[in-house]
Protein backbone atom coordinates (compact mmCIF):
# COMPACT_ATOMS: atom_id res chain seq x y z
CA UNK A 1 0.00 0.00 0.00
CA UNK A 2 0.88 3.50 -0.32
CA UNK A 3 2.20 4.36 2.89
CA UNK A 4 4.43 1.02 3.40
CA UNK A 5 2.00 -0.57 6.56
CA UNK A 6 0.45 -4.14 5.53
CA UNK A 7 -2.93 -4.59 4.17
CA UNK A 8 -5.74 -4.77 6.93
CA UNK A 9 -3.94 -2.31 9.45
CA UNK A 10 -5.81 0.61 11.08
CA UNK A 11 -4.00 3.37 12.50
CA UNK A 12 -5.65 6.61 14.06
CA UNK A 13 -3.53 9.18 16.32
CA UNK A 14 -4.91 11.63 18.44
CA UNK A 15 -3.03 14.79 18.86
CA UNK A 16 -4.71 17.40 21.23
CA UNK A 17 -3.32 20.69 20.73
CA UNK A 18 -4.40 21.82 24.53
CA UNK A 19 -1.78 18.43 25.29
CA UNK A 20 1.58 19.08 23.86
CA UNK A 21 3.14 16.26 25.87
CA UNK A 22 0.82 13.67 25.13
CA UNK A 23 0.10 11.67 21.85
CA UNK A 24 -2.31 8.94 21.85
CA UNK A 25 -2.37 6.03 18.85
CA UNK A 26 -5.18 3.26 18.43
CA UNK A 27 -3.35 0.45 16.16
CA UNK A 28 -4.31 -2.99 14.70
CA UNK A 29 -2.43 -5.11 12.49
CA UNK A 30 -3.05 -8.65 10.85
CA UNK A 31 0.73 -8.97 9.72
CA UNK A 32 4.09 -7.78 10.97
CA UNK A 33 4.50 -4.47 10.33
CA UNK A 34 7.62 -3.54 12.69
CA UNK A 35 11.53 -3.79 12.68
CA UNK A 36 13.37 -3.19 16.04
CA UNK A 37 13.06 0.26 16.71
CA UNK A 38 13.27 3.34 19.80
CA UNK A 39 11.24 5.95 20.54
CA UNK A 40 12.38 9.60 21.87
CA UNK A 41 9.27 9.75 24.12
CA UNK A 42 8.23 7.25 26.95
CA UNK A 43 5.64 4.53 25.09
CA UNK A 44 3.14 2.80 27.11
CA UNK A 45 0.81 0.47 25.44
CA UNK A 46 -2.53 -1.94 26.43
CA UNK A 47 -3.20 -4.89 24.40
CA UNK A 48 -6.96 -5.36 23.95
CA UNK A 49 -7.34 -8.01 21.49
CA UNK A 50 -4.68 -10.82 20.18
CA UNK A 51 -1.20 -11.76 20.90
CA UNK A 52 2.16 -10.46 20.21
CA UNK A 53 6.21 -11.53 20.98
CA UNK A 54 6.98 -8.17 22.46
CA UNK A 55 11.07 -7.96 22.55
CA UNK A 56 12.49 -5.72 24.81
CA UNK A 57 15.41 -5.68 26.99
CA UNK A 58 17.27 -8.45 24.61
CA UNK A 59 14.58 -10.95 25.75
CA UNK A 60 11.00 -11.68 24.19
CA UNK A 61 7.66 -12.02 26.32
CA UNK A 62 4.35 -13.10 24.85
CA UNK A 63 1.66 -10.80 25.49
CA UNK A 64 -2.21 -10.52 25.24
CA UNK A 65 -4.85 -8.73 26.08
CA UNK A 66 -5.04 -6.89 29.29
CA UNK A 67 -1.68 -6.45 29.30
CA UNK A 68 0.29 -2.95 29.64
CA UNK A 69 3.48 -2.76 28.44
CA UNK A 70 6.46 -0.12 29.43
CA UNK A 71 8.79 1.14 27.45
CA UNK A 72 11.81 3.89 28.17
CA UNK A 73 12.89 6.41 25.79
CA UNK A 74 15.26 5.03 23.44
CA UNK A 75 14.86 1.37 24.30
CA UNK A 76 14.94 -0.93 21.66
CA UNK A 77 11.60 -2.89 21.35
CA UNK A 78 9.58 -4.45 18.71
CA UNK A 79 5.96 -5.91 18.75
CA UNK A 80 4.55 -7.39 15.96
CA UNK A 81 0.99 -10.33 16.21
CA UNK A 82 1.52 -13.79 15.54
CA UNK A 83 0.07 -15.84 12.35
CA UNK A 84 -3.04 -15.60 11.55
CA UNK A 85 -4.07 -13.07 14.74
CA UNK A 86 -5.52 -9.74 14.49
CA UNK A 87 -3.37 -7.82 17.11
CA UNK A 88 -5.32 -4.17 18.47
CA UNK A 89 -3.93 -1.79 21.09
CA UNK A 90 -3.70 1.58 22.05
CA UNK A 91 -0.19 3.87 22.68
CA UNK A 92 0.38 6.83 24.63
CA UNK A 93 3.68 8.75 23.88
CA UNK A 94 4.84 10.97 27.08
CA UNK A 95 7.30 13.12 26.55
CA UNK A 96 10.62 13.14 28.98
CA UNK A 97 9.67 16.54 30.67
CA UNK A 98 6.18 15.73 31.46
CA UNK A 99 7.38 12.22 33.10
CA UNK A 100 10.23 14.32 34.79
CA UNK A 101 7.77 17.12 36.15
CA UNK A 102 6.08 14.17 37.87
CA UNK A 103 8.76 12.88 39.31
CA UNK A 104 10.03 15.64 40.61
CA UNK A 105 6.73 16.49 42.28
CA UNK A 106 6.10 12.82 43.69
CA UNK A 107 9.50 11.31 44.50
CA UNK A 108 11.77 11.45 46.78
CA UNK A 109 15.11 11.76 44.56
CA UNK A 110 15.38 11.06 41.04
CA UNK A 111 18.63 12.28 38.56
CA UNK A 112 16.20 13.72 35.83
CA UNK A 113 15.14 10.82 34.34
CA UNK A 114 12.75 8.20 35.60
CA UNK A 115 12.84 5.04 34.04
CA UNK A 116 10.23 2.31 34.07
CA UNK A 117 11.83 -0.83 36.19
CA UNK A 118 8.83 -3.33 34.77
CA UNK A 119 8.29 -3.89 30.64
CA UNK A 120 5.04 -5.55 31.35
CA UNK A 121 2.18 -5.10 33.52
CA UNK A 122 -0.69 -7.08 34.25
CA UNK A 123 -2.96 -4.25 36.64
CA UNK A 124 -6.98 -4.67 35.36
CA UNK A 125 -7.44 -1.31 37.50
CA UNK A 126 -4.99 0.61 36.11
CA UNK A 127 -5.68 -0.88 32.47
CA UNK A 128 -9.24 -0.15 32.44
CA UNK A 129 -8.36 3.55 33.64
CA UNK A 130 -6.15 3.54 30.66
CA UNK A 131 -8.30 2.46 28.06
CA UNK A 132 -10.99 5.37 30.00
CA UNK A 133 -8.31 8.10 29.30
CA UNK A 134 -7.96 7.28 26.21
CA UNK A 135 -11.72 7.43 25.36
CA UNK A 136 -11.60 10.63 27.34
CA UNK A 137 -8.89 12.18 25.17
CA UNK A 138 -10.96 11.05 21.68
CA UNK A 139 -14.38 12.50 23.31
CA UNK A 140 -14.30 15.17 25.21
CA UNK A 141 -13.66 19.29 24.67
CA UNK A 142 -12.73 19.50 28.50
CA UNK A 143 -8.72 20.49 28.69
CA UNK A 144 -9.16 20.40 32.07
CA UNK A 145 -10.41 16.82 32.28
CA UNK A 146 -7.87 15.17 30.27
CA UNK A 147 -5.16 16.80 31.92
CA UNK A 148 -6.43 16.23 35.19
CA UNK A 149 -6.54 12.35 33.90
CA UNK A 150 -2.98 11.95 32.16
CA UNK A 151 -1.62 13.90 35.09
CA UNK A 152 -3.56 10.89 37.53
CA UNK A 153 -2.35 7.60 35.41
CA UNK A 154 1.08 9.04 34.59
CA UNK A 155 1.26 9.38 38.62
CA UNK A 156 0.04 6.39 39.24
CA UNK A 157 3.26 4.83 36.79
CA UNK A 158 5.70 6.90 38.04
CA UNK A 159 4.92 5.63 41.62
CA UNK A 160 4.37 2.11 41.38
CA UNK A 161 6.44 1.44 38.12
CA UNK A 162 9.37 3.42 37.82
CA UNK A 163 11.32 2.93 41.57
CA UNK A 164 10.34 6.32 42.79
CA UNK A 165 10.50 6.78 46.71
CA UNK A 166 7.50 8.76 46.89
CA UNK A 167 7.80 11.63 48.84
CA UNK A 168 5.76 11.75 52.34
CA UNK A 169 4.62 15.28 52.40
CA UNK A 170 3.38 16.89 48.71
CA UNK A 171 5.26 20.21 48.07
CA UNK A 172 2.73 22.89 46.73
CA UNK A 173 -0.10 21.70 44.27
CA UNK A 174 0.29 19.23 42.64
CA UNK A 175 -2.08 20.62 39.86
CA UNK A 176 -0.21 23.80 39.77
CA UNK A 177 3.27 22.36 39.23
CA UNK A 178 1.99 19.71 36.49
CA UNK A 179 -0.16 22.64 34.28
CA UNK A 180 3.30 24.09 33.47
CA UNK A 181 4.08 21.01 31.81
CA UNK A 182 1.05 21.34 29.26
Amino acid sequence: NRLGMPQNSHIRFIRDPDLKHVEARFSRYTHNAFKKHTHDAYAIGVIEQGSTSFFHLNRTDIVGPGTITLINPGEVHVCNPHADSVWSYRMFYVDIDLIRNIGSELCDRHDGFLAFTEAIVRNSSLYNSLLHLYTVLLTSDDTLEKASLVHEMLAQLVLHYSGCRAISSQKGSTWESTQKAY
